[in-house]
């Protein structure tokens, strides 16, 4: 059975076998799947619940309502599919679309359309939606249809998407998966007034370490590099290998006054790293932020490059 649930008020999205990364994609496993119907209709919502139920043989399907945007938008758990209604008492038109998938960056989202409009839908495609769905057309079978094809390009898409924004060395983002996973965020913190930190992070000698112990060395020493970014700062936040020795992190809902403790952290994690056994070289980082706050607005471009210019000014101090 289908449950329906309001996780704006209470209802729990019952768990289902998914891996969520950090960068918000999520590997969907073939015997769950969490819905979320983003609709103010009740009746149309009691529609789409019937037309789902009961779930693919074995399989889970969990469904769960919110009324507004805003409702969705605070739901506590992350969906694998967002139903989404393009008229809401919030929210009206493309930027229904636009704003959920500042929330929802990398789930697929199927359009509930009361009126058709070929442009409009043309445009919905364009702006990320996974497929749309006249509400006359609903039946179980179409919708159930869509649904499931929408699952199965998206897990495609996925696969293509970590080919072209992962460094393989690491595994953390490229410097077109660090803009990518970066700017909803960005967008979404501005929207909110919340400030955040951007990062730059430049492994000192790397040339040397290089010269000395050879490239196999140098590869371990950027893993290692890596290493301290990732234990330094959470699954929240976006880090990024932006080429050679250059890394990049965007700190979430982070003011400035938070940066010296995020620093300390740093150094504490690079401590650690440098103190392991049967190391030859040690690794160190020269980092370099810059803040966004509602009083001094930048754009991520902007906020990159005054944190790479800090990072070189720290590291020319400790020559």
């Amino acid at each position: 059975m289908i449950s329906l649930d309001n996780p704006a008020v209470g209802g729990v999205v019952a768990p289902v076998e998914s891996r969520r990364h950090s960068d918000g994609m999520a590997e969907v496993a073939s015997n769950g799947l969490a819905i979320l119907l983003v609709e103010d209709d009740p009746i149309f919502a009691h529609l789409v619940r019937a037309a789902l139920d009961p779930s693919p043989a074995g399989c889970e399907w969990r469904l769960s309502h919110a009324a507004t945007l805003a409702e969705a938008c605070a739901a506590t758990e992350t969906p694998d599919l967002i139903l989404l209604d393009l008229t809401l008492p919030d929210a009206r038109g493309l930027d229904t679309l636009v704003r959920i998938r500042e929330k929802f960056a990398f789930v697929p989202v199927i359009l509930l359309t009361g009126v058709e409009d070929p442009e409009i839908e043309e445009r919905a495609l364009t702006s990320g939606a996974q497929d749309y769905l006249g509400k006359d057309e609903l039946t179980p079978r179409s919708l159930r249809r869509v649904v499931r094809y929408a699952m199965e390009r998206h897990r495609a898409q996925l696969d293509l998407l970590r080919l072209s924004t992962r460094d393989e060395l690491t595994g953390l983002y490229n410097r077109r998966g660090f803009f990518m996973a970066a700017q909803p965020l960005a967008r979404l913190a501005e929207r909110a007034g919340r400030a955040f930190v951007v990062f730059y992070a430049d492994l000192d000698g790397l040339k040397g370490i290089n010269d000395t112990f050879g490239h196999h060395a140098g590869d371990e020493a950027i893993r290692d590099a890596a290493w301290i970014l990732t234990q330094t700062f959470r699954t929240a936040d976006i880090v990024a290998r932006l080429g050679g020795d250059e890394f990049a992190v965007l700190a979430a809902d982070a003011p400035g006054d938070k940066i010296e403790i995020m620093r300390r952290r740093l150094e504490k994690w690079q401590v650690e790293r440098n103190a392991e056994p049967g190391r030859l070289y040690g690794v160190s980082l020269s980092v370099g932020t810059a803040s966004w706050s509602t009083a001094s607005p930048k754009t991520l471009e902007v906020l990159l490059e005054e944190a790479d210019a800090d990072a070189y000014r720290n590291k020319r101090a400790r020559r």
